[in-house]
């Protein structure tokens, strides 16, 4: 298998896309697809939320994620983060585990990443380097629309 993807490696050309461009700042949709208990290099925990942007326009389909970082040698930063950690979570409609380990995230991410929409705003504090701050604002109320497959049409019988 590795000489398969090494020859279609030297094959392929890097690929550019406008989806490269930055998503503007703005008020999008998002669905949450992604909630994981990670460890930074420097030792440090924070859980990772991610979703794709759900939004009609050149953005849908987009990535967008947040980083709630708590770092060991500041229990006070740390705090805080934890704090803005599960207003989110309860925004999205997701419930706080009594203790906070890999288990207790997993069942989070099984609430919050449930196929629903959640209304963002993205705001960039340095648009050059691509950071910017998300904030979930609320849970949207209208189911995601079902995936389109064909009509009725297509079946032969």
């Amino acid at each position: 298998m590795s000489d398969f993807l090494d020859k279609i490696s030297q094959k392929a050309e890097v690929q550019t896309f406008d989806e490269l461009e930055p998503v503007p700042d703005g008020t999008y949709l998002m669905t949450p697809l992604e909630l994981a208990l990670k460890e930074a290099k420097n030792g440090c925990p924070y859980v990772k939320l991610a979703g794709r942007l759900n939004n009609d326009g050149p953005h849908r389909g987009r990535w967008i994620s947040k980083a709630y970082f708590f770092p060991l040698e500041d229990e006070e930063r740390a705090v805080k983060e934890m704090g803005r950690f599960k207003s989110d979570v309860v925004t999205l409609g997701g419930r706080i585990p009594k203790k906070m380990d890999q288990l207790g995230v997993s069942g989070i991410s099984d609430q919050v990443c449930d196929g629903r929409n959640a209304r963002v705003k993205l705001q960039y504090w340095d648009k050059d380097a691509g950071k910017y701050n998300l904030y979930i604002q609320r849970l949207d109320e209208k189911p995601p629309a079902p995936a389109t497959v064909g009509n009725d049409d297509d079946i032969p019988f």
